[in-house]
């Protein structure tokens, strides 16, 4: 946004705006709960960050068949200095298979569809239009990739911190954390997969459990961690799904140029690659209020069989959608 005013700005031969970024770790450090700065972590909060859905796959844990050669600092021992983690499925990742890329535009119709099957009964939490359109296409990926029944995927669900921790949005930095969200294949899931308010629960379900307590619990553990680069909260390849979304996020209101004659954003495409990558975006239009006013754009990469059947899969955009 900044750098749109300021072109804008240079292209009117109007005064420049003054930003204002916002760079302050301390504000951060200050959200986690307990003393940071003690000898030693508190042994409640730590439990409690850990029973999160939260992926804990290790950089420094080598494993057969990872396609590149892992360096563990020699200083550090799993058993003493490093807290509990697992190894990376490097076997669920195919990182040379070709990767497909596809734009799926849901219009807003399409999406109100999708959100009235997926309400759930009054027993279970209320979904959002975003909780719907998640769980539609996690269900339709996993129906697309062919698993085995009772294989458990993942969906790494992306979610920010700002508004979580009432962070200003000039704060710079990547306030965000991703939850691990599993759902188990039924061995009937090729022909009828789980009804989409029960993967839509699921979803609103898991982004519940962060609260702002269980958010400091974390980030109490992370300012303990040894290496915490080590640690990959997500995953790609056949059973996993890492989504993030720029809904709210105002890339489709960035011009760089400005003034009446200003040409409209035709196309906002992300620099991603990988097997199981899924982005959600506004649509493009003259619509105002609520965000989906003009559909969406779902950006999704698949390994190029997967994405071949999930095109030709007529629930998709509806039809057999439960």
């Amino acid at each position: 946004m900044d750098w749109a005013s300021i072109s804008r700005a240079l292209h009117s031969s109007a005064p420049l705006p003054s930003p204002s970024p916002l760079f302050d770790p301390h504000r951060l450090d200050a959200a986690a709960a307990g003393d940071i700065d003690a000898e030693f972590p508190d042994p409640a909060l730590i439990e409690q960050a850990r029973k999160l859905p939260l992926h804990r796959f290790d950089w420094y844990k080598e494993v057969p068949n990872q396609p590149w050669p892992v360096h563990t600092p020699e200083d550090f021992d799993h058993t003493t200095l490093l807290s509990p983690s697992d190894p990376i499925p490097w076997e669920d990742w195919d990182t040379k298979a070709p990767v497909a890329h596809r734009v799926l535009h849901f219009s807003a119709a399409e999406i109100q569809h999708i959100h009235n099957l997926a309400q759930p009964s009054s027993t279970d939490p209320q979904v959002s239009k975003h909780d719907a359109l998640l769980a539609h296409i996690w269900t339709r990926i996993n129906l697309a990739r062919q698993l085995p029944a009772s294989t458990t995927t993942y969906l790494n669900l992306t979610f920010g911190l700002r508004p979580r921790l009432s962070l200003p949005q000039n704060f710079l930095g990547s306030p965000i954390m991703i939850t691990a969200i599993p759902t188990i294949l039924s061995s009937s899931s090729s022909s009828s997969p789980p009804p989409l308010f029960q993967t839509a629960s699921t979803i609103r379900t898991h982004l519940q459990a962060f609260t702002r307590s269980a958010i400091a619990a974390v980030l109490h553990d992370a300012a303990y961690e040894v290496s915490p680069q080590r640690l990959w909260r997500a995953f790609l390849g056949r059973k996993h799904v890492l989504q993030t979304t720029w809904v709210g996020a105002g890339a489709t209101e960035v011009h760089f140029i400005g003034g009446s004659a200003s040409p409209k954003l035709r196309f906002v495409k992300p620099e991603m690659g990988g097997d199981g990558l899924v982005l959600v975006i506004e649509g493009l239009g003259e619509n105002e209020g609520h965000w989906t006013a003009n559909g969406a754009d779902v950006m999704v990469y698949l390994e190029k069989g997967a994405m071949e059947r999930l095109e030709s899969d007529e629930g998709l955009w509806g039809g057999g959608v439960v």
